[in-house]
C-alpha cells in the first residue's frame, strides 16, 4: 500500500466520479472506494475531497479543490472516521 498508488486511482476518479467503485482499493483490493466532497461554505464550486475504502477504511484527504462534474457532496458528519496513508507512508 503505497500513498503514490492511492493518489493514481484519485486522479482517475476525480476525472470521472460515478467510475470510483470500479478501481479495487489499493490496500484490501475491495472495490468500495468512496469520493466525496464537503462543500466549502465560502465558494460553493470548491470543496473539500475525501477519498476512502468503505470496506477497510483507510484513504486519503486534501485541502479544497474545484470540484468535478457529477461530485458527490456530502456533510462533514457523513464521512466515515478513516485511517489516513499520508505521502511518508
Amino acid at each position: 500500500m503505497a500513498y503514490a498508488d492511492w493518489l493514481a486511482i484519485y486522479d482517475r476518479s476525480y476525472e470521472d466520479p460515478p467510475s470510483t467503485n470500479i478501481a479495487e482499493c489499493p490496500d484490501c483490493g475491495a472495490r468500495e472506494l468512496r469520493l466525496a466532497f464537503v462543500q466549502d461554505t465560502w465558494n460553493p464550486e470548491r470543496g473539500v475531497p475525501r477519498f476512502w475504502c468503505g470496506s477497510c477504511l483507510t484513504g486519503i484527504f486534501f485541502c479544497g479543490f474545484t470540484m468535478p462534474e457529477n461530485a458527490t457532496v456530502v456533510s462533514a458528519a457523513e464521512i466515515p472516521n478513516f485511517r489516513i496513508i499520508s505521502p511518508d507512508d
